[in-house]
């Protein structure tokens, strides 16, 4: 497997979101290198050679990319525990993939409820289309003349008043239910793809449980709790990938 698919994961990771970004220490043994402009680290032990890059994911969480290849003569196994991160002596946080499943349904249950609302606010709205409102005034004036036995009167009455009412356009409701009915198949194909999107993404990426043969690779993503900053204080991320049953730590700094 080429490294060009370890940047392309990267690339797929980034998001919106306010990101913290660390880069590689230079360890002893160890080697960085860039692709793309992408730095990642490349280590060795007697059965395997690990690549392992950092991706920026949100202020709270990051993703490490690794890349794993056997180059003994046994199989071995690579799991989401296989790697465990430390920041100044603390362990850190790093979901299971089953961890992460569940925190993407519970974010499109979330989408779902906001979708559906939007939904029933747009039906609510055209179900009042139709019914219409009308209000005014009036004003009126009347001229009278009265003639007899030489005399002449003339006089004139002036009539105001206020009127009201209501009426049902069954035309203007129905387009506005057929709008309606169009903007919410719409909101709902778009949470739908992007839910199928984000699971079969999460899915093609994140690192699971593989066995390497001698000679092939597996590459995948584990997602890391960040540790808050503190002022003055340099924020170091100690990431240990456990392969072919030895340990390689690797050191990025914000």
């Amino acid at each position: 497997m080429r490294l060009v698919t370890l940047v392309i994961a990267i690339g797929l990771s980034f998001s919106a979101y306010a990101q913290r970004q660390f880069q590689p220490v230079t360890v002893d043994g160890q080697e960085i290198r860039y692709e793309a402009g992408t730095a990642y680290v490349l280590a060795e032990t007697s059965k395997a050679q690990v690549a392992i890059s950092y991706s920026p994911d949100s202020k709270k969480t990051g993703l490490v990319i690794v890349r794993v290849t056997n180059i003994g003569d046994r199989p071995f196994n690579v799991t989401d525990s296989s790697v465990t991160v430390q920041s100044n002596g603390a362990a850190l946080e790093v979901p299971t993939y089953q961890q992460r499943v569940a925190k993407l349904k519970r974010a499109e249950m979330w989408s779902g409820i906001a979708t559906g609302l939007a939904a029933a606010a747009n039906s609510i709205n055209a179900s009042s289309a139709g019914y219409e409102t009308y209000s005014g005034t009036y004003r009126a004036n009347t001229n009278a003349s009265f003639y007899g036995s030489g005399r002449s009167a003339y006089g004139t009455a002036t009539t105001t008043g206020y009127y009201s009412g209501s009426g049902y356009n069954a035309t203007a409701a129905q387009l506005a239910k057929s709008d309606a009915d169009y903007k919410n198949q719409i909101l709902m194909d778009q949470q739908r793809v992007t839910a199928e999107y984000a699971r079969k993404n999460l899915q093609d990426r994140a690192l699971r449980t593989n066995t390497i043969d001698p000679g092939m690779s597996v590459i995948g993503d584990v997602e890391i709790e960040l540790p808050k900053r503190r002022k003055n204080e340099l924020v170091e991320l100690s990431i240990n990938v456990e392969a072919a049953g030895e340990v390689i730590t690797f050191r990025f700094r914000e």
